[in-house]
């Protein structure tokens, strides 16, 4: 595979601490740079580096959708051209899509008490705007074992927004306190919504004391295969003792109460009859 497509792929295996929104368009940037670029890259080139890219991080479904978009633009005898028109039009979406959730964020709620997890670049952005419109307050728990949640508390709190960090076994006792709580996401799939390891916990906790509880993400992020990649560790650390640790769980569908997209505000129907219409590419028997 062509190096430079390769460090692509490398650097988004190594990232721990972004988002995949934030991940995705660092990959689009750089694939816009390397098709304008003299030196031609080949159709086996551009293959391999899709496959790989969604092994990269296979609970993202940004990776494995751009990744598709590519394989389908090979088929086609002006697959380079193809390429790079698909892409912009999928940067071009980027730029809108987060106003277009933001703005039916607002449409349901103006301010109050908000609990979310994890970072989302998506869920800062909304957050800020409902703060430029009412008063809120914001829970985040720290979001073990990578802590992102302290990354989002201080983005809130920079921006004005008052913010409490907790510890996430206080979740389900702080969510009675809750009008309402939003999560961002790597994945939406028929199986359920993929995001750091809590929002299950939290969507459960919403549930139980009847607090809405909504999935904001781009269209991007939905994808009709399975994405889970729970990234579990297990290591040992003393006589007859060991720890596991694991960075992502899947949220079933039916406990949210909608999925607010750029596409509108969805239910998880909706959502699963949409995904039956999406295509995929066929070069994808190719991975094990």
């Amino acid at each position: 595979m062509d190096p430079i497509l390769q460090m692509i792929v490398d650097e988004v295996r190594n990232d721990q601490g972004s988002g995949a929104a934030d991940i995705f368009r660092r990959v689009l940037d750089a694939l816009n740079k390397i098709l304008q670029a003299p030196k031609p890259v080949t159709k086996q080139d551009m293959e391999e580096f899709s496959l790989q890219l969604h092994l990269a991080k296979r609970s993202m479904a940004p990776m494995f959708n751009l990744a598709n978009t590519i394989l389908l633009s090979l088929e086609l005898e002006d697959w380079d051209t193809d390429i790079h028109d698909k892409l912009l039009t999928i940067h071009n979406d980027m730029d809108s899509s987060t106003a277009r959730i933001t703005g039916l964020l607002n449409d349901i709620l103006s301010g109050g008490r908000i609990m979310t997890i994890s970072y989302s670049s998506t869920v800062l952005a909304c957050l800020s705007s409902l703060y430029g419109r009412g008063e809120i307050e914001v829970t985040v728990p720290v979001s073990l074992p990578m802590g992102e949640g302290r990354q989002m508390a201080k983005a809130l709190s920079d921006r004005g927004v008052s913010v409490e960090i907790i510890q996430d076994s206080m979740i389900f006792s702080l969510m009675e306190e809750m009008d309402c709580s939003i999560v961002g996401a790597d994945a939406i799939t028929p199986a359920g919504l993929v995001n750091k390891v809590g929002t299950f916990s939290m969507v459960a906790a919403a549930n139980h004391f009847g607090v809405s509880a909504y999935g904001l993400c781009d269209w991007m992020k939905v994808s009709p295969v399975a994405m889970l990649d729970p990234v579990e560790t297990q290591m040992t650390v003393g006589r007859n003792l060991s720890m596991r640790e694991q960075v992502f769980e899947q949220t079933p569908l039916d406990m949210f109460t909608g999925m607010i997209t750029d596409r509108g505000i969805l239910t998880s129907s909706e959502i699963r009859n949409r995904m039956d219409h999406m295509e995929i590419s066929g070069r994808w028997t190719r991975l094990p």
